[in-house]
């Protein structure tokens, strides 16, 4: 592997894609040292539910720009912190619980320079 990637390099190239059955969307662009991805969460899991279904983050770099808060980095303030919706880059509609949502759907992808887009959206109204 440490062969492959002094001959390769570390950097995976790949373009824009859609991973819908994990409900993401990744926009790319530029080479090299000047790559960057955004991308964009808008689906549910059955299992390892995230509690901001809809939530976006930038790449570039070669740095997380908008990073993910991932896991808690302990237990104890992880209410008022890293699942608190005001730590993400989102908004929220006061008095709204973010589960009364359902997955979201991914209503606009385009990929082509010198723009690209991608759109989704959710309602209370298909939550199932």
């Amino acid at each position: 592997m440490e062969k492959i990637g002094r001959e390769r390099g570390w950097q995976v190239t790949t373009g824009s894609n859609i991973c819908d059955g994990f409900g993401h969307a990744f926009l790319r662009s530029g080479q090299g040292h000047r790559q960057r991805a955004l991308w964009l969460r808008y689906g549910r899991t059955l299992q390892h539910a995230h509690p901001n279904m809809l939530t976006f983050g930038l790449e570039a770099l070669q740095r997380k720009m908008l990073p993910e808060l991932g896991y808690p980095q302990g237990w104890i303030y992880a209410s008022s912190w890293e699942t608190n919706w005001a730590a993400h880059y989102g908004t929220h509609i006061i008095g709204l619980n973010t589960k009364s949502f359902g997955r979201g759907r991914l209503t606009l992808f385009a990929e082509s320079a010198p723009a690209r887009v991608a759109v989704a959206e959710s309602s209370a109204s298909n939550k199932g």
